[in-house]
């Protein structure tokens, strides 16, 4: 009898599921479809319990039935880093505060630098404390909802809410930690206890694990709320970008994804821990590897965008109409920071615009403007990466 493995990532618009053989021959896929929220401009969030548990719940119930063996195992990935404050028992106080492209700490970022010092904390954290950063976001909790932040026990991030929901056990991938500028060490896979307290008092933070070793085993209530066995492992799993560069075969110095979708990454293998002005730099999903990450705020967001102000038409169309016009859309020329901007510029300030619009421009000439501009973001992210030593 075929042994079974579980893998769910839970992405910004959608959460995706797959059941394999240990070989990793696919026996059915799930997905599910759900909405980000956007309370107020620069504020990105996630419902933990309607969407990121629920997906969870759906998409088990539906893979189960189609496993050809009993499932052994588990593993989540998912957006990151979030910032989910939670109870004791690990159940949400709020909804979860996203990744880079919620930009609502800004103010606490300036405080962190001006305390440390931005190449103190290049140094100890590898990159610099920005949107991407978990520290500020829970600064920004004490400053604007004390109450929240009384209640605070755990730090939870989409996977390990997860891991803790099948199992009880609170973790954190060492990957998702180190996120957490500027409270933990990359290098040395720990908290910086002095900083951490000062940061977040009084919160005790997640056991740091690799995203490979297992988290603990479905418990009693994670097999009666999912119908997965109990006693199964489930490891720490990560983030989901780590994860997707793994699986396509970047494993080794040099290699590099470029992945689109609500936003644009792209992820490059190094050896050696590499601090960057410019780029995320994090350990890498294989042992003795860290990983340097470039994200932007835009890419499939933008030509959503496009999409909905032209009426839903269908993309096979609009790109169409982007290739009947020639490189460089007849000098119309689109800058894709309409969201802000991650890599390499850090700017939430930064604004999206279009120069030299003519009465002469169509719909298509729009549309190309704004997949070269998505071009020249990956282009900006490559030249950045490979200043780092990493020869593309």
């Amino acid at each position: 009898m075929n042994e079974v493995l579980l893998g769910v990532d839970i992405g910004t618009s959608s959460t995706k599921g797959v059941i394999t053989h240990a070989d990793g021959t696919v026996l059915a896929s799930a997905q599910r479809q759900h909405e980000t929220a956007f309370p107020r401009p620069g504020f990105v969030e996630h419902d933990p319990e309607g969407i990121w548990w629920k997906d969870f719940w759906e998409i088990t119930a539906e893979l189960l039935p189609q496993a050809d063996g009993p499932v052994v195992g588990v593993s989540v990935s998912g957006i990151g880093a979030t910032t989910l404050p939670a109870d004791a028992n690990g159940d949400p106080l709020r909804d979860a505060i996203l990744y880079g492209i919620d930009t609502r700490a800004g103010r606490e970022i300036e405080e962190l630098i001006e305390r440390y010092g931005a190449d103190a904390i290049v140094e100890r954290s590898l990159m610099t404390v920005n949107h991407q950063s978990t520290g500020p976001k829970l600064m920004w909790l004490q400053n604007n909802e004390p109450e929240v932040w009384k209640r605070t026990k755990q730090l939870l991030m989409a996977n390990s809410f997860i891991v803790q929901r099948l199992t009880g056990e609170y973790t954190l991938d060492s990957i998702s930690a180190s996120f957490c500028v500027p409270m933990f060490d990359p290098r040395k896979r720990e908290w910086i206890e002095d900083w951490a307290e000062e940061i977040a008092p009084g919160l005790k933070l997640p056991r740091v694990l690799e995203p490979w070793e297992v988290a603990g085993r479905v418990n009693a209530r994670g097999a009666e709320l999912t119908g997965l066995p109990e006693g199964i492992p489930v490891c720490a799993g990560t983030v989901d970008s780590l994860v997707e560069s793994a699986s396509v075969g970047v494993k080794n110095p040099g290699d590099v994804m470029l992945t689109y979708g609500t936003t644009l990454g792209i992820a490059g293998v190094v050896t050696e821990p590499t601090p960057s002005w410019k780029l995320n730099s994090v350990p890498g999903v294989f042992p003795g590897t860290y990983v340097l990450i470039g994200p932007t705020a835009t890419s499939g967001a933008l030509t959503n965008w496009m999409r909905s102000l032209s009426g839903d038409m269908p993309f096979e169309e609009l790109i169409a109409e982007a290739v009947a016009t020639p490189p460089g859309a007849n000098g119309l020329v689109a800058l894709p920071y309409f969201a802000g901007e991650r890599t390499p510029i850090w700017d939430a300030d930064a604004r999206g615009v279009i120069i030299g619009l003519t009465m002469a421009h169509t719909r298509g000439h729009l549309y190309r403007a704004m997949l070269e501009a998505v071009a020249y973001s990956a282009r900006s992210i490559l030249d950045a990466i490979d200043e780092a030593g990493v020869p593309v």
